[in-house]
C-alpha cells in the first residue's frame, strides 16, 4: 500500500487499461501503454475534483513542486502526519493507478 506522503510526491510527478479483473487490476501480461494511460485518465478527473474541493491539499502539492526533489518526500511525510484525515481520501482516489503500478511493477 502506498503511503499518502508518496501519493503527494507522486502528484508532483506523473505515471499509469482495459481491466479484466473486477478490482480494476490489469490482468498479468496486460501492462501496455494504453492501459497505463487509461488508468491515468480514470484517476485524473477524480483527483481534479478532489483538489478543487480541497484547496489546502492542492496548495501543499503546489508547494511540494517548488522544493528540490530530494526534499519532497520528507516534507510530504510531515504534512501527512499533521493532516491524517486526507491520507485515506487521497489513497482511495488513486487506487486504480496504485493497482496498475503494483501489477505492472511500475514505480
Amino acid at each position: 500500500m502506498q503511503l499518502a506522503s508518496d501519493t503527494l510526491v507522486d502528484a508532483t510527478d506523473s505515471t499509469s487499461g482495459d481491466s479484466t479483473a473486477p478490482s480494476g487490476v490489469p490482468a498479468s501480461g496486460q501492462c501496455t501503454a494504453q492501459q497505463r494511460w487509461t488508468a491515468l485518465a480514470q484517476v485524473a478527473p477524480r483527483v481534479e475534483s478532489y483538489l478543487n474541493a480541497h484547496p489546502d491539499v492542492a496548495a501543499e502539492i503546489d508547494h511540494l513542486r517548488t522544493l528540490p526533489v530530494d526534499q519532497r518526500r520528507a516534507e510530504a511525510a510531515e504534512w501527512v502526519a499533521a493532516h491524517p484525515q486526507y491520507q485515506a481520501q487521497v489513497e482511495q482516489l488513486r487506487t486504480r493507478l496504485a493497482h496498475y503500478r503494483a501489477t505492472c511493477s511500475v514505480g
